[in-house]
């Protein structure tokens, strides 16, 4: 569910860079959004599977999140795989 909606997201959204991935809260609970667009919320359980609270995860998901959205090369490439729009050229 989570790839879906990172796909559906990097697909939708204009802005794909890492100022793109913000945390919001819906009833207390941390969401992960990029472009606007939910990715992820984390909730009790998630946390504390990883023995931290939900703002901490959170926070982690989303720097790496941001780290990952760096190479926008990479990126705008595999939004173009998503879409179909991609082309080997190489």
């Amino acid at each position: 569910v989570i790839q879906k909606n990172l796909d559906n997201a990097l697909v939708a959204s204009k802005d794909r860079g890492p100022s793109s991935v913000n945390i919001t809260y819906v009833k207390g609970s941390p969401v992960i959004t990029l472009g606007g667009y939910k990715i992820v919320e984390v909730d009790a359980g998630n946390a504390k599977a990883y023995g931290t609270t939900p703002a901490l995860l959170a926070k982690k998901w989303a720097d790496a999140l941001r780290n990952s959205l760096v190479d926008q090369a990479s990126v705008e490439s595999y939004v173009a795989q998503l879409t179909g729009e991609y082309s080997n050229s190489a």
